[in-house]
């Protein structure tokens, strides 16, 4: 009996593995496509106080590693049943966090900033971070090695800074229109996230985190 509940177990263990990197690849694409639009608005404002060179080095950066993560994902679609779930989600994993920290390099790569652009790519950081939660969801190893980089950056650069709640809205207040409307537009880009396929698909994240 005890042989039996094992082996159901860890069946069960298995199909849950598989539903939950299932929908983490199933929102893989949506990601991707969020990462590089929020990117394509990054450099478009970045541009106007950023050495070319440098910009187009980061950029080159992302765009790489977003292709890569896009042959992955097509790569999943051919072959996903004959490889192991976790395998999936080692390789899912590993591309999320050098996105994240492509991310965290547009916080310390390319100071110093005047204070609207800062801010301006405080808003891309915690949007992306927000965003992910959707995103990411099935995958707490994944959304972990995305998220942690870039916020803890952030959140080293602000106090580095010596930010407060009040110097924070001064800065916005003095901001210029375009940085804060594209500042809008990023929240906006990234503020849904991807519906869930089924109820089914909620439960498994739910049994993930808890």
């Amino acid at each position: 009996m005890t042989r039996v509940a094992g082996s159901l177990r860890r069946y069960r263990l298995q199909a849950v593995d598989a539903s939950r990197i299932a929908v983490l690849y199933g929102h893989a694409l949506s990601g991707l496509a969020v990462t590089l639009a929020v990117a394509l608005l990054a450099v478009t404002v970045l541009a106007a106080v950023i050495p070319v060179p440098r910009l187009a080095a980061w950029t080159f950066a992302t765009m790489v590693v977003l292709l890569a993560r896009l042959a992955l994902v097509l790569r999943h679609r051919r072959r996903a049943a004959g490889v192991e779930p976790r395998r999936w989600e080692n390789l899912f994993a590993t591309g999320a966090a050098l996105q994240g920290l492509l991310w965290a390099a547009l916080v310390v790569g390319f100071r110093p900033l005047p204070p609207e652009y800062e801010l301006f790519v405080a808003f891309v950081i915690g949007g992306m971070a927000i965003g992910a939660i959707g995103m990411l969801g099935a995958s707490p190893r994944a959304f972990l090695l995305f998220t942690v980089p870039m916020v803890l950056v952030q959140a080293a650069d602000f106090v580095r800074q010596g930010g407060s709640p009040h110097t924070t809205s001064s800065c916005f207040a003095s901001s210029r229109p375009r940085a804060r409307a594209v500042s809008g537009t990023v929240a906006s880009v990234v503020r849904s996230p991807p519906p869930t396929s089924s109820a089914s698909a909620r439960a498994i994240s739910s049994t993930t985190w808890g």
